[in-house]
């Protein structure tokens, strides 16, 4: 039962998105003539999921302690997993389970950089100081919380994984992760529109909160918007194959989230199968474009 809770706990669905993310990285690694090492793909990968399970550890926990799990309405992509409500008594095991996470994540973040790269040393370091910080910090301000997961795995998840394999940053790191960098504030946008009362109650300060459901439903289809056409850019200006296009397929379902999250505002959470279309959205798109890298 407790490992149950545990692995509740850290959100096993939405971590699905790590391995995207971070083989999107190493996908352009590849495509660019790097060699690629078949263990150092697979201690990535660890790294980059103990990262996301101490942030949705830690986000339970604090969640649970403020009583906000305690008035959500839960849906399969909010409101919290009820791991905690369910089972008061685990609420220590998921703290030392973000702790655990956290100390994994920063071992193989130090090997990796002696080994490899030093540059990952600082992403490291912003990336770790957005999982302590995200409840009690980042939530409580509008702009840096829409920001912060697109930033976290577009940008500091994706360039880190490329850097293991590759001599240094680049331009065209930055402009491909702008891609899965609006969708995934887009993710966690569309999902903080059931929670708006609860998130109010409990002291958060999101961009639903902040500026109304309407506004919020706009931010979310212009970034669908920057989203492709960042991509169509990047494969007119000869930094993706023509093949890349393939992942405008997962705009598909971001289209459709968009227009029920424009009818529906905060009742979506009544409607989940459009909450799963976002959702796919997010994980199609980097999906696609890491295998036309790759093919």
């Amino acid at each position: 039962m407790s490992l149950k809770v545990l692995w509740k706990a850290s959100r096993p669905p939405f971590l699905i998105l790590t391995p995207i993310i971070v083989m999107l990285g190493i996908a352009l690694a590849s495509y660019q003539g790097y060699p690629i090492s078949h263990w150092r793909v697979w201690l990535v990968i660890c790294g980059a999921l103990a990262a996301h399970i101490a942030v949705n550890s830690l986000n339970e926990y604090q969640d649970f302690c403020s009583g906000l799990d305690l008035q959500t309405s839960r849906t399969p992509f909010s409101g919290g997993s009820g791991a905690l409500p369910d089972n008061p008594h685990m609420a220590h095991n998921v703290l030392m389970l973000s702790m655990f996470s956290v100390l994994l994540c920063v071992a193989i973040g130090i090997y990796l950089s002696l080994q490899t790269n030093w540059l990952l040393l600082p992403v490291g370091f912003v990336g770790l100081m957005v999982v302590v910080t995200y409840t009690k910090w980042l939530n409580q301000r509008p702009w840096a919380c829409l920001f912060s997961p697109g930033a976290s795995f577009g940008l500091l998840m994706m360039t880190g994984s490329y850097l293991v394999f590759s001599k240094g940053i680049t331009g065209q790191v930055l402009a491909i992760g702008l891609i899965p960098f609006f969708l995934i504030n887009n993710l966690l946008l569309l999902n903080q529109l059931p929670d708006i009362e609860a998130d109010r109650q409990a002291g958060r300060r999101t961009l639903p909160i902040d500026k109304g459901v309407k506004f919020a439903v706009t931010i979310y289809f212009l970034f669908n918007v920057m989203a492709c056409g960042v991509l169509m850019l990047l494969v007119m200006a000869g930094w993706l194959p023509g093949l890349s296009l393939i992942a405008l397929l997962g705009f598909i379902p971001a289209g459709i989230a968009t227009t029920v999250g424009a009818k529906w505002g905060g009742q979506i959470g009544e409607h989940p199968a459009y909450l799963a279309a976002n959702v796919l959205a997010a994980l199609l798109v980097p999906a696609l474009l890491a295998g036309s890298l790759l093919y």
